[in-house]
């Protein structure tokens, strides 16, 4: 009984891997099929197929041609005495930028002649990713999909990426200045700037006080004569251990304080900083060459679509009379 079960198994386990791989010939026979079918009418119809592919090529061509190339420009902005969530906030208006009756909308935001503005394709910020153990960036987050539930990788509260997609690269110093212009001048993150300014100010003076007062105490502590300290235990009569209290660890405290306060207030010059200005990428993004082959392949898509239809005319009036 148990060898028939087991010759049953083997049998339906065989017939089980034959019937996949007669549905696997079927399909990539079908398939094959197909794509033959798609060939002889390319071939059928091959001035329609060829025009749509040159119509297309050109398309590409002109969209890549030198005066519509775009380059980019990407730079990591410092935030200093303002919440990260704000500056996002604030950018918004230069992110969301629109194109109407031939007048971009940044001209009401970004003081610039419209013969820059017309060149700007936009201007996007992005969030900077780091490891919450170590606090140091490992990546920009470029297409927004930061795992909310990670707890390894978090947004970095200090700074951004900001990108500027271009026609024309020489005109990438007109609009930093104007971008710095607009975000440092917005009333929210200013006020905010100048309390922690004024925090980091008070800061500093109230470690040169203490600093003065405990000096003045380590002073007086190390030329006092320490008083005599007597101590009965176990019925003898103990003189105390005679030592002078000093204050060294007090004093380099405030000075690391001090100086950490001094080292971020050489920081606060402005909300935004821009450490080393834009980089500009020499590689357009939208090179002839790509787009010559997209374009190929698009006019090879849509001329397909197109002589199927021709191909099915028939029957398809057939099947709506």
């Amino acid at each position: 009984m148990d060898m028939e079960e087991t010759n049953t198994k083997e049998i339906n386990l065989l017939q089980l891997i034959g019937l996949m791989f007669e549905w696997l010939k079927k399909n990539v026979t079908a398939i094959i099929g197909f794509l033959c079918y798609l060939l002889r009418l390319s071939y059928k119809y091959i001035a329609v197929t060829i025009s749509i592919m040159l119509l297309s090529l050109s398309i590409g061509i002109y969209l890549s041609r030198p005066t519509a190339r775009v380059y980019s420009a990407e730079t990591i902005a410092m935030i200093y005495g303002t919440d990260v969530q704000i500056v996002m906030e604030v950018f918004k208006q230069l992110d969301s930028y629109t194109l109407q009756n031939g007048k971009s909308s940044l001209a009401d935001k970004l003081d610039l002649p419209d013969s820059v503005l017309k060149n700007i394709v936009g201007i996007k910020c992005y969030y900077v990713l780091c490891y919450k153990r170590d606090g140091i960036a490992v990546k920009i987050d470029y297409k927004n999909v930061y795992p909310q539930k990670d707890t390894m990788i978090v947004k970095m509260g200090d700074r951004l990426s900001i990108k500027i997609l271009t026609h024309n690269t020489n005109q990438i110093p007109l609009v930093q200045t104007a971008i710095l212009k607009y975000l440092n001048s917005n009333t929210l993150m200013r006020s905010q700037f100048e309390i922690h300014k004024t925090e980091l100010i008070q800061q500093i003076e109230i470690c040169k006080r203490e600093n003065l007062r405990i000096d003045s105490l380590a002073k007086v502590s190390y030329f006092k004569d320490s008083e005599k300290q007597l101590q009965v235990a176990n019925n003898s009569l103990l003189l105390g251990e005679q030592k002078k209290q000093l204050f060294y660890s007090e004093l380099l405290n405030l000075q690391n304080t001090k100086a950490f306060a001094e080292g971020s207030l050489s920081n606060f010059t402005n909300p935004i900083v821009l450490p080393a200005g834009f980089t500009i990428s020499p590689k357009p993004l939208n090179p002839m060459a790509k787009y010559s082959v997209l374009g190929i392949l698009f006019g090879y898509v849509m001329s397909l679509l197109l002589v199927l239809f021709i191909d099915n005319l028939k029957n398809i009036k057939n099947f709506f009379r």
